[in-house]
């Protein structure tokens, strides 16, 4: 069952992309599902004793594919900057990359993932959550309800943000290789 929850994220961010074309208030209604669904998989699948390595990665791949939809077809109609998908994306590939076993990693210019929640884990976990704020936000300027202005140039600051995980992964690589080269 929760899987099935990051399943429809995968659904929900190439509709959410349709919807801007169609109504001004349903991506703001599919944002709010798309939100909900991620707040819930995880607890759910933990409570259910479902938890397992391959429902983190589709509940990452859902988050992904859904927020990096919904901020580019934000982007398309001028709500948040095309930095902000952009560098969710870029964020999301070094995810992927720092996620890798670490005898693979090792040769990359980031550091692996460690086991514990570090830094740049809980860099990433904020920005997951800025990230659909700004998508939810976005949504209620284009139905309307709120004045989005601002909104353009937060997402500057988003993106920032997202980048922040990148950057701390590559400083501690950067840190592991020093370490590397003087035991050498």
């Amino acid at each position: 069952m929760p899987w099935s929850l990051s399943l429809l994220r995968l659904l929900l961010g190439p509709i959410f992309v349709l919807a801007l074309e169609v109504s001004a208030s349903l991506p703001f209604a599919i944002a709010v599902a798309a939100a909900a669904s991620d707040f819930v998989d995880g607890r759910l699948a933990r409570r259910l004793g479902t938890a397992s390595r391959a429902g983190a990665f589709l509940d990452v791949l859902g988050d992904g594919v859904f927020v990096v939809s919904a901020l580019a077809g934000l982007a398309s109609v001028r709500v948040v900057a095309w930095l902000l998908p952009a560098a969710v994306a870029l964020a999301l590939g070094g995810l992927a990359v720092a996620s890798l076993p670490t005898r693979v990693a090792v040769a990359l210019p980031v550091a692996p993932r460690p086991s514990g929640r570090g830094p740049a884990d809980r860099a990433g976990h904020a920005a997951g959550i800025v990230n659909y704020g700004a998508v939810l936000a976005g949504s209620a300027a284009i139905a309307g309800w709120i004045d989005g202005d601002w909104i353009l140039p937060a997402s500057v600051a988003v993106a920032v943000l997202n980048l922040s995980p990148l950057a701390l992964r590559l400083v501690a690589g950067a840190k592991r290789d020093r370490e590397l080269d003087s035991r050498a």
